[in-house]
């Protein structure tokens, strides 16, 4: 694998590098602060944020209630040429095993659902997102009602619509690493039904594949959309983005007592579907303009390692 260790704007490309690195910054600082709090100190998240000599404002702290109370994240704001705002909605990646298991959480659902406004909307126009994204996105813990936090959902909610009324012509940028940019992802589609924010900036950083064709479709028309990937990162390859391995015209060529074996085979991964456990249908398709660069990192021992080639301080590098 030859190294191309900075990432490759595309000719015309309106993405910027520098902007980039600040959101990258303000992703690693989520990371830090859940760190902290994790550790002994139990620091909660609080107070204004300073990254380079740049100050920010906390207009909240996201958090969610899976097992614990834990934060995933922050809404801040920054002053720049006189009245005008920029607002950076940012989140963190995953750290906790439960987090883990919400990853791996393999159905889709609806996000938005369209049904409430469509009843008789076709499965094929529906929106869809990963479940375990939804799960940390919405709260859904076991046990509803012991959920002791503000969605993430909900807090959007309620910070926007402070925002309108304080900064309504507001730049809007949302980012994440890893988990984080796939919940940035979910929340650039929620913002954008407020209507004083149809433009937000969304750059992610390692994002796996979060929502369907549908949803990757309906975010085609944002004017800043960038997904930074290292092509070494097996993170941005999964879900696989397409679940069906047995297409009609296929099985419609073999021969007739292993045609059926395979039409077996199928119905039993599809009830594998129903049971949550594999996604033999899946569909899913990346969000946002490509911007690639490629580096394989080793251990000191020359091993390669998947961790650091998804590690935020690569792709900070790569930036």
């Amino acid at each position: 694998m030859i190294p191309i260790e900075k990432v490759q704007i595309p000719q015309g490309s309106a993405f910027d590098r520098e902007r980039a690195t600040e959101l990258i910054d303000l992703s690693i600082k989520a990371m830090d602060e859940y760190d902290d709090w994790n550790s002994k100190k139990n620091i909660k998240p609080d107070g204004d944020i300073e990254i380079g000599g740049k100050k920010y404002k906390r207009l909240c702290t996201f958090w969610s209630d899976q097992k614990r109370d834990q934060p995933f994240g922050f809404i801040v704001e920054r002053k720049v040429e006189g009245d005008k705002t920029e607002v950076f909605v940012v989140f963190r990646g995953t750290r906790s095993g439960t987090e883990w298991l919400h990853n791996l959480t393999p159905n889709r659902e609806p996000f938005l659902d369209n049904r409430e406004s469509s009843p008789n909307i076709q499965e094929s126009q529906l929106i869809e997102v990963r479940t375990g994204f939804l799960n940390i996105y919405e709260n859904r813990t076991e046990n509803k009602e012991s959920a002791s936090s503000e969605s993430i959902k909900d807090a959007i909610i309620k910070t926007f619509s402070e925002i309108s009324q304080e900064s309504p012509n507001a730049d809007v940028f949302v980012t994440g690493h890893s988990l984080g940019a796939a919940l940035a992802t979910i929340a650039v589609r929620q913002i954008r039904t407020l209507k004083e924010f149809q433009q937000p900036q969304l750059y992610t950083f390692a994002s796996p594949r979060v929502g369907n064709t549908n949803f990757a479709n309906s975010l085609r028309d944002l004017d800043h959309c960038y997904r930074v990937a290292n092509t070494a990162d097996i993170v941005t390859a999964i879900p696989i983005p397409a679940g069906l391995i047995f297409n009609e015209k296929w099985l419609n060529e073999l021969y007739f007592p292993v045609r059926q074996a395979f039409r077996i085979l199928r119905k039993f991964l599809d009830s594998w579907d129903k049971l949550s456990f594999f996604d033999p249908f899946a569909n899913y398709q990346h969000v946002g303009e490509s911007i690639c660069f490629t580096v394989q990192n080793v251990e000191p021992n020359g091993n390669p390692s998947i961790g650091e080639n998804h590690n935020m301080l690569t792709y900070r590098k790569a930036l």
